[in-house]
């Protein structure tokens, strides 16, 4: 439907108000104050100073007397004071039923007129018995509540007040009642109610009021989509190929055309996107109203017959612009919604279709909309509604769904928790339209008021979670922080060497712990045991891991040299800066007994000193500390040694001679 000359209206009307419980506990209590004990009273422009709070009526009327303007307006409140404080409102219905022994007797008790009314939320006090026209309280439109024209003169009213009833109980010290008056307040138009006065107890007005006290989150949504958004259409048995997604009705008719069967359905489908994911739906009610200016011609708009229909849910997808007859999706009857026959020819309807409503809501992604269609399809029975594309904007569908959230407050992730020290967990609440948060460690307030909550710091953590009134608390979730032992690495021996040696490198140990070695940064094939032998050079180092937290230890570099054979020129790899060059000094020489050593170099370290045989073969060896004079008293037999050390990457070469 994408007519462009007729203005949009898509209501949507959204209220939190907060829960703490999915299973809600709900009270319904009825209020029907009889004459004693209710509060109501007529104000009449024509008589703007005469009190009638006695009066057995409460009319809604636009007229005249003696051709003087006579409005007249109605007072009427409730005690509230039996519901509980803290409790949500879940719905409100007024009845207001006909007077038809009105002393209005131009009318006799008949509704008249093009009488929609408005029933709005008082906002100061008044008393029964000196309310006039002149002194009438002041009232607001916010949230008030439509009363549609009649459609018969005698006409009873059942009225959704639910979201004028939400805003009294919002503050009930504030509740001064509501007023009801015409929408349009020029002649001739009224309705006429019996009020707490009357004398059958049966027409006093009466109030039905559902609520809990379980903190939830209530939501309000109103739809009446228009031609540019909404999505509805006719099936036509008379045209099965035709599509009718523009046209302005919305019909269920078993009709016949020139003796050939005409029967007609309707789809239509509303967006409930908008409706939070986990939302429970209370209710839900569909208004459909008649289109008076129906193209059905033989009908003038009129309703017709035993015109039962049924709204069923739509199981399959369609398209506005391509559904028709013949390719109609399925439906299936399961908690289908009676449209009970019609009383009045130009009859507006308000369906209840919660449990319809509900199966749709259980999968939104399968929302496919409902279908409306006779009960029972044989001629001559019809509905003659508006559709979304009628030029009449207050006719368009509307949908009214009525839904609660429970308040959650859970954190993941849940149970308990390890970290690492040195790093950090985040702990996440449950996210929800105007919450507020609480972290506290071991019970004790923490600073932090967003959802999330990062911490490296073991203890107990909880959350509380607040909307408006209502607060609830999360489970607890214990984090523990995993402190393993400092890695480190010893080394068996130098850490230079001449190729064919190695050094082994050796990791701490703790229970639990597993290793997986790394040379230049690289994890080592199989390397994976507390101890590994190193024989070439590089970067060193072991990945500890336990409980899942992993640390390296300090890196071990390796230096392999190529170390030649006693009297063959060295290639040691040193520098040419003769600053750099390390210098050894034994004596004395020849030696009997004791040698003292002593290597300078640029810098201090530890080294092996071998003392070797003309055959190569390590006879002694000692650890000496660089820039230090060291003894050696090797048990040597007389003869002629090498004494080898390898310096600053330097191979170090003196011969000693051991005499007697």
């Amino acid at each position: 439907m994408k007519k462009t000359n007729i203005p949009q209206s898509i209501l949507l009307f959204v209220l939190f108000i907060s829960s703490c419980s999915a299973s809600l506990a709900q009270t319904t209590i009825t209020l029907q104050p009889d004459a004693v004990t209710g509060k109501d009273a007529i104000l009449d422009s024509y008589a703007p100073s005469a009190t009638h709070a006695s009066h057995p009526e409460l009319n809604s009327a636009a007229w005249t007397n003696g051709g003087v303007s006579d409005n007249q307006r109605s007072l009427l409140q409730f005690d509230l004071s039996s519901i509980p404080p803290g409790a949500v409102l879940l719905n409100a219905t007024l009845n207001l039923y006909n007077n038809p022994n009105s002393t209005n007797g131009q009318l006799n008790g008949q509704h008249f007129g093009p009488n929609a009314s408005v029933l709005q939320r008082v906002t100061a006090p008044w008393q029964e018995s000196t309310v006039t026209w002149n002194n009438q309280p002041s009232t607001t439109n916010v949230n008030e509540a439509g009363v549609a024209a009649s459609t018969n003169p005698n006409q009873d009213y059942a009225i959704n007040v639910t979201q004028l009833f939400q805003d009294i109980l919002a503050n009930p010290v504030l509740n001064y009642g509501i007023m009801l008056k015409q929408q349009t307040e020029t002649p001739y138009r009224c309705l006429l109610f019996a009020s707490s006065n009357h004398p059958n107890a049966a027409l006093h007005p009466m109030l039905q009021i559902t609520y809990t006290t379980s903190c939830i989150n209530v939501g309000n949504l109103v739809m009446q989509p228009g031609p540019a958004v909404a999505k509805d259409a006719i099936l036509d048995s008379y045209a099965p190929a035709a599509t009718l997604g523009n046209h302005p009705e919305l019909n269920s008719a078993a009709w016949t055309n020139g003796g050939i069967t005409d029967n007609q359905r309707s789809l239509l489908e509303f967006d409930i996107s908008s409706i939070p994911a986990g939302a429970v739906l209370l209710n839900a009610t569909l208004n459909l109203y008649n289109n008076p200016t129906s193209t059905n011609g033989h009908l003038d708009g009129q309703h017709f017959g035993p015109n039962t229909s049924v709204l069923q849910r739509v199981t399959a997808p369609w398209q506005e612009n391509t559904v028709t007859w013949n390719n109609q999706p399925p439906t299936t009857n399961v908690n289908e919604a009676i449209v009970p026959a019609s009383t009045s020819p130009n009859q507006d309807y308000a369906i209840n279709v919660t449990q319809l409503f509900q199966d749709i809501l259980a999968n939104p992604a399968l929302n496919y909309g409902i279908m409306l269609k006779q009960q029972t399809e044989t001629p001559y029975r019809c509905f003659l509604f508006a559709s979304s594309d009628n030029a009449d904007n207050t006719k368009w569908p509307k949908l009214t769904i009525n839904y609660y959230l429970p308040l959650a407050a859970a954190i993941t992730p849940g149970g308990n928790v390890s970290v690492c020290a040195g790093s950090a967990t985040t702990l996440t609440a449950t996210a929800g339209t105007g919450y507020t948060y609480k972290w506290y460690r071991n019970n004790v307030l923490l600073g932090t008021t967003t959802q999330t909550f990062t911490t490296g710091t073991g203890g107990t953590y909880k959350c509380i979670v607040t909307s408006g009134s209502c607060t609830k608390t999360s489970n607890s979730v214990v984090v523990t922080q995993i402190n393993n032992p400092t890695p480190a690495i010893t080394a068996s021996g130098p850490l230079t060497f001449c190729t064919g040696q190695s050094v082994t490198l050796t990791a701490n140990t703790f229970a639990g712990v597993t290793y997986q070695w790394q040379k230049n940064s690289v994890n080592i094939p199989g390397a994976t045991g507390q101890s590994y032998v190193a024989t070439a050079t590089g970067s060193y180092r072991a990945n500890e891991t336990k409980s899942g937290c992993s640390k390296f230890t300090p890196k071990k570099s390796v230096k392999v040299i190529n170390c030649t054979r006693l009297g063959e020129q060295i290639s040691d790899e040193a520098t040419t800066d003769e600053s750099d060059r390390a210098t050894m000094e034994v004596f004395p020489n020849p030696f009997i007994k004791t040698l003292t050593i002593e290597i300078k170099s640029v810098i201090t370290e530890q080294t092996e000193i071998r003392v070797m045989d003309v055959l190569g073969k390590v006879q002694y060896k000692q650890m000496i500390t660089t820039n230090q004079t060291t003894e050696l008293s090797p048990s040597l037999p007389t003869g002629l040694y090498i004494i080898n050390a390898i310096v600053n990457g330097e191979i170090k070469t003196v011969k000693v001679v051991k005499t007697k």
